[in-house]
């Protein structure tokens, strides 16, 4: 006979001691109004490439600005794709927001810890699924209130309206909505980011998913397990 386990999936976890405040010793940033004062300051961090959806968070970028909803960007990450970065800088001209959209190149884990710190919000677009998004929990773990397309393994990450918010992958207008939301309303994105954090701490860190293998290897060595 074949026997069937349950499979239990355990993520590789994040680093999460290596981020937030008490490693940056870095101040939050001052409270978003979505004014010229105060704009929401946003960020992704990833490879430059189609796949990972930065041109859906410039589209909605650029929407913002043109509804007069101050956003600052900044972009973290390898070029990755010819030519792309290229084209979302020419965008960017066109519009003349080259002073608020900026590219920062690839950042090692020390200054990514920072990069983090200095933003409201981590947007993960990505357009095709990851196995696991583990950019969008380090943001959590750093205390970003987080907006995720949700596909693939980052999609657990992610309770629209309790941990995040959530946007169809690729529809820049819903990243839109989403941004606008977070510009508005401090205590959402306040909310939002403190039960990200706490989930990510609680379920996501690499001690837990240590903690979880251990136990799944202790179940195991009590089963027999018939393979043909």
């Amino acid at each position: 006979g074949m026997q069937t386990n349950k499979i239990s999936v355990i993520y590789p976890g994040a680093r999460t001691e290596q981020f937030g405040e008490a490693i940056t010793n870095m101040p939050a940033p001052l409270p978003a109004k979505g004014s010229q004062q105060r704009p929401l300051k946003v960020c992704f961090a990833g490879l430059l490439m189609m796949s990972k959806g930065v041109h859906t968070l410039i589209e909605a970028l650029i929407h913002l600005n043109r509804n007069g909803i101050y956003v600052q960007a900044s972009i973290a990450g390898d070029s990755f794709q010819q030519g792309y970065r290229q084209q979302l800088e020419g965008l960017i001209q066109n519009e003349g927001l080259g002073g608020i959209i900026q590219f920062v190149g690839q950042l090692k884990r020390a200054s990514l810890a920072r990069f983090y710190s200095l933003h409201h919000v981590g947007v993960f677009p990505s357009i095709h699924p990851e196995a696991f998004g583990i950019v969008a929990a380090e943001m959590m773990a750093s205390g970003l209130t987080v907006i995720s397309s949700c596909v693939g393994g980052a999609g657990e990450l992610v309770q629209h309206e309790t941990t995040g918010l959530s946007f169809t992958a690729g529809n820049q207008e819903q990243l839109a909505n989403c941004i606008t939301r977070l510009a508005k309303d401090s205590e959402l994105r306040s909310r939002l980011s403190k039960a990200g954090q706490k989930q990510v701490e609680e379920k996501f860190s690499v001690h837990n998913a240590a903690h979880l293998l251990e136990q799944g290897f202790m179940r195991d060595e009590q089963k027999t397990v018939e393979i043909f």
